[in-house]
């Protein structure tokens, strides 16, 4: 493998795209990856999957490099790039709708040029750390405490609460009674983490609820705001603002 292709090995995110002279907002290209594996490459952009293979010339100044594209939308066509690679840091000006190959790092209106600066991943892709956060929170946890509302939940209504949460769906008991059931996504990158309740059973079903949680070995502790209302920044409830704060132990296993 020639050594500026073996610079490129591994999986790298988009951090920053400018199309046509114009900059695209992070929200555009928010998870957007490739990933390059000997002369072949797979990408995920923008909700699309391609996957194609590279050919590099290191000999022209700027460093060549022309992506074929096997299969997803662009199957058939050949994106004619210039690029630089700078340790963790690939800069790449590629063809869009453009038919010849960049001469320098820019974008301008009507050209037909995308920019990319992408970093190497280092640690877990972002599906993968999503995939670890749910099994740290999935099992059987008790609950510890509870406030509603700025006040604190009656000591029987404690000692009667259980979570039960597989994948992606959670299942609140009090004693017997199924008290909410609801499909929830969280983002362990945000700060504080989040998370998103789709209630599908039980007190406000059919609604949405945002919230956010933190997380520490075998305790784990919940803010939902009521339906309608603002995701809750911190941990602390107030008479009047509606929301309920919860902290559940991990049941541990006999």
């Amino acid at each position: 493998m020639k050594p500026e292709l073996a610079g490129l090995q591994g999986t790298w995110e988009i951090v920053a795209l400018e199309v046509d002279g114009t900059a695209v907002p992070g929200a555009g290209f928010s998870g957007s990856r490739i990933v390059v594996k000997g002369n072949t490459f797979a990408t995920v952009s923008m909700g699309a999957t391609y996957g194609g293979t590279l050919a590099v010339d290191a000999a022209k100044a700027p460093k060549t490099l022309d992506l074929s594209f096997k299969s997803g939308p662009e199957k058939g066509n050949t994106s004619l790039a210039i690029f630089e690679l700078d340790g963790d840091t690939w800069k790449l000006c590629l063809t869009v709708t453009a038919n010849k190959r960049p001469t320098a790092f820019a974008t301008r209106p009507g050209s037909g040029l995308a920019l990319e600066t992408l970093r190497r991943q280092t640690g877990p892709t972002p599906q993968e750390r999503l995939h670890e956060e749910l099994g740290r929170l999935k099992g059987e946890w008790t609950l510890v405490s509870g406030m509603k509302d700025g006040q604190k939940l009656p000591a029987d209504f404690v000692k009667a609460g259980k979570r039960l949460v597989k994948g992606n769906e959670t299942t609140v008991f009090f004693g017997r009674e199924v008290f909410l059931k609801a499909a929830f996504t969280v983002d362990p990158s945000a700060s504080p983490k989040s998370i998103d309740y789709i209630v599908t059973a039980g007190q406000n079903q059919g609604e949405a609820q945002l919230g956010i949680y933190a997380l520490e070995g075998d305790t784990v502790t919940y803010y939902l705001a009521p339906p309608g209302r603002p995701r809750p920044t911190e941990f602390t409830t107030r008479p009047g603002a509606g929301g309920t704060t919860t902290v559940w132990k991990r049941k541990k296993k006999p």
